[in-house]
């Protein structure tokens, strides 16, 4: 007996990325290490189904409370004011 082709929704896969991506905390296991897994699994996903249009880095106000967001805004190094990586943590991401 063969096997039939499965198929699946890309919309919730990335839904479901999405929320792992925003929602997990380490104390739950969702480490940096384990968000960088889901960020592999669903960009490769997204490109090869023709569904990848970009992402965002989440905002302070978009992640857990006492987590390190992907951005912040603060003062850049040339003085101006702007979106800023330090101390944050590059997994938290919004794929579109």
């Amino acid at each position: 007996m063969s096997k039939g082709r499965k198929t699946f929704d890309v919309s919730r896969m990335k839904e479901v990325a999405n929320q792992q991506l925003r929602d997990s905390v380490a104390e739950c296991g969702g480490t940096p290490e384990y968000r960088e897994g889901i960020i592999a699994m669903i960009s490769s996903i997204l490109h090869e189904s023709g569904n990848y249009t970009g992402f965002m880095y989440l905002e302070e106000c978009q992640v857990p409370a006492f987590e390190r967001p992907g951005m912040r805004e603060g003062m850049k190094e040339d003085g101006r004011m702007g979106w800023v990586f330090d101390d944050c943590d590059r997994t938290r991401v919004r794929f579109f």
